[in-house]
């Protein structure tokens, strides 16, 4: 059908696609801006997505999302505001670096913003107290165990040094997991 093709020097094509080279884009079309852009979008989406599949909301249900930003990222995000709505589901959009977290909301940190989701009105504080209490419990649990595993000289010096390390990131990443949850917690607490 195409004897002739290529991106930006005309080759003959292959007589299976099974054996055709990739192509190779030129490094000028290469735009980090827009890449940075749609990168920040989508972890923006992924964030309101987990949320609503952390705390079980209806998928039609349009969200208040809250941003805290600079004026960069925020007219950058405005300008995405069609795309987040389509994509996220939410309902409105505010950003910027005066942006406060409210109250009853979850949050989610990027390099570029801090997200926050409103939960008001949308899920029983009571029961998401409970199940988070319960969690917490789950991984102080957890991080006892660990502190136990790296106290113990015998399996400091017996085990690989690999499977130490992997046991001390695994100890970090609970510590911010529980430092999350109390996060999620104090804001529960709060009266709307």
């Amino acid at each position: 059908h195409a004897p002739e093709r290529g991106l930006d020097q005309v080759r003959r094509s292959e007589e299976s696609v099974v054996i055709a080279s990739w192509p190779v884009y030129p490094p000028s079309w290469r735009q980090t801006g827009i890449e940075n852009r749609v990168g920040r979008m989508q972890e923006l989406v992924r964030a309101v997505r987990d949320v609503r599949n952390r705390y079980l909301l209806d998928s039609r249900k349009e969200l208040e999302l809250k941003v805290r930003c600079n004026p960069e990222v925020a007219a950058d995000l405005q300008s995405l505001k069609p795309f987040l709505e389509l994509l996220a589901g939410i309902g409105s959009l505010e950003c910027g670096p005066a942006i406060t977290r409210p109250n009853q909301s979850a949050s989610h940190v990027h390099p570029d913003f801090e997200a926050y989701v409103c939960l008001a009105g949308l899920i029983d504080p009571v029961a998401e107290t409970a199940r988070l209490q319960k969690l917490l419990q789950e991984k102080q649990k957890a991080i006892a165990g660990i502190q136990s595993k790296l106290s113990n000289e015998s399996f400091v010096q017996r085990a690989p040094a690999e499977v130490v390390q992997q046991q001390k990131e695994s100890l970090d990443d609970l510590a911010n997991q529980v430092k999350a949850i109390q996060e999620n917690l104090v804001s529960l607490d709060r009266k709307s």
